[in-house]
């Protein structure tokens, strides 16, 4: 019995890591599981891992994760939740506010990856532009198949360009 706890602890751990509460909602949330079921988002349901997030028309939603990152998804917005620390846009709008004490998040969108730890993030992901605005902090874009390619965003700076180009 000694040996199992610390394992079932270990493995709660885990499980915790790789989901998301939902902490706010306001008009048409939705939730799109692994298997591909769509259902109406309610207030403190959990968002796991392999889950899509899609909001409709006026519609937004705020994703509370266990360490205490939000990511807040305006209307028309299309969002993958990978796992904790790799999300993917695939359109629409975030907000993302990381806590300095955070791991951290990679978002994806648009042929990019911006990597976000202590920052308050605005991004705007569509077919035929992108947008990254550093509120507080500093992260950094890089498109990971293009070594070297990749900008420090600072904090007040904007970042605008067409998806898969290279970043400047």
């Amino acid at each position: 019995i000694g040996l199992l706890l610390p394992l079932a602890t270990s493995l709660n751990g885990a499980t915790q890591k790789q989901e998301a509460r939902i902490t706010g909602i306001v008009h048409d949330v939705r939730l799109v599981t692994g298997g591909g079921a769509t259902h109406a988002a309610s207030a403190n349901e959990s968002v796991r891992e392999g889950m899509t997030v899609r909001t409709g028309t006026a519609s937004r939603v705020e994703i509370t994760f266990a360490d205490q990152t939000i990511a807040r998804l305006g209307a028309n917005s299309v969002f993958d939740f990978k796992d904790t620390r790799n999300l993917e846009l695939k359109d629409g709008t975030m907000l993302l506010q990381a806590p300095r004490n955070a791991k951290g998040a990679k978002i994806h969108a648009a042929g990019f990856v911006a990597a976000l730890t202590g920052t308050t993030t605005v991004l705007e992901s569509y077919p035929t532009h992108y947008k990254v605005l550093v509120l507080e902090g500093t992260g950094r874009l890089y498109r990971p198949s293009h070594l070297g390619d990749s900008i420090l965003v600072e904090a007040g700076q904007m970042v605008f360009g067409q998806p898969n180009a290279a970043l400047s």
